[in-house]
């Protein structure tokens, strides 16, 4: 990871404004992810409890996670304004952001392997989609390691003892995306019945699956690069870094939220009422209802 000259030649611009641009970009998301939570709860009542206490947690994990961002905002463009660029102590709302958005990563990358599961019905299959949801502990637990080493490190110039961490954390984060996307599309491809309706809706599945995961795993890598490559002195990456919860959240949301669309190409039965796991069962159940 490249070093920096020292904290004091880092600019107000590197720091404050760009977690100040972060931050602006974080509500926006987050106005968004409320929008697509109400339209969850009114369009799909019959899903199960365990999946609306799931959107549930996402969202209230979320929006504490918006308050703290609003909280370290106020603290590096107010409460320390006069402190010297880079040498600004970590605040308890910055330091404990992470957590927050390893506990929704794990909570997504879970859902997305238990989909998986259901899918498949090979015990080889299965066991790939077990193995996957244990090692998303691990991105788990780094990024609470990283809020525990910062927490009881004020001095943000020693914060280079968790940067390895930090690293480790975002690059598993990355690959988990990508391991569990590919699960998935390759369950959603084996469900398939010949039926033409019901493999285009596969498809449009896959597609979006596919998408997300570019998202979510495409915003952790840009926040690996710009960690490993500008330091952890300045707070460009965290810029990134305080948005990624939202697009997860928002990832689940537009998954559960694109299958009443999807289902008007099979014959017009509203998607809400049937399981999103069992694909290869549409026709029958669209027909039924």
């Amino acid at each position: 990871m490249s070093s920096t000259n020292g904290a004091n030649t880092i600019s107000a611009d590197e720091t404050s404004g760009a977690l100040l641009i972060g931050g602006l970009i974080s509500f926006w998301l987050f106005g968004i992810q409320t929008r697509q939570t109400f339209i969850y709860f009114e369009r799909c009542p019959k899903d199960s409890l365990q999946l609306k206490a799931m959107v549930g947690f996402l969202c209230a994990v979320d929006a504490l996670h918006s308050i703290f961002t609003g909280h370290m905002l106020y603290y590096f463009t107010i409460t320390e304004r006069l402190e010297t660029a880079g040498m600004k102590p970590r605040v308890w709302s910055f330091n404990t952001s992470i957590a927050l958005t390893a506990i929704v990563a794990f909570t997504v990358q879970c859902f997305v392997a238990r989909r998986a599961w259901k899918l498949n019905y090979s015990k080889w299959q299965r066991r790939g989609a077990v193995l996957l949801a244990s090692l998303s502990l691990a991105p788990l637990a780094l990024g609470i390691a990283c809020t525990t080493i910062m927490v009881s490190i004020q001095n943000p110039k020693l914060h280079v003892h968790c940067s390895v961490i930090i690293a480790a954390w975002l690059a598993t984060t990355v690959a988990m995306d990508i391991l569990m996307a590919g699960l998935l599309c390759y369950a959603l491809y084996h469900s398939r019945i010949g039926e033409k309706k019901t493999d285009t809706v596969v498809k449009k599945l896959m597609a979006l699956v596919v998408n997300t995961a570019m998202l979510t795993s495409g915003l952790a890598f840009a926040d690996l690069a710009t960690f490993w490559t500008m330091g952890n002195h300045n707070l460009i990456h965290w810029a990134l870094n305080i948005n990624l919860s939202k697009v997860y959240v928002i990832t689940v949301l537009a998954m559960l939220n694109v299958r009443e669309a999807l289902a008007q190409g099979l014959k017009g039965c509203p998607i809400c009422n049937i399981p999103f796991e069992a694909l290869n069962t549409f026709q029958e159940q669209c027909s039924s209802c």
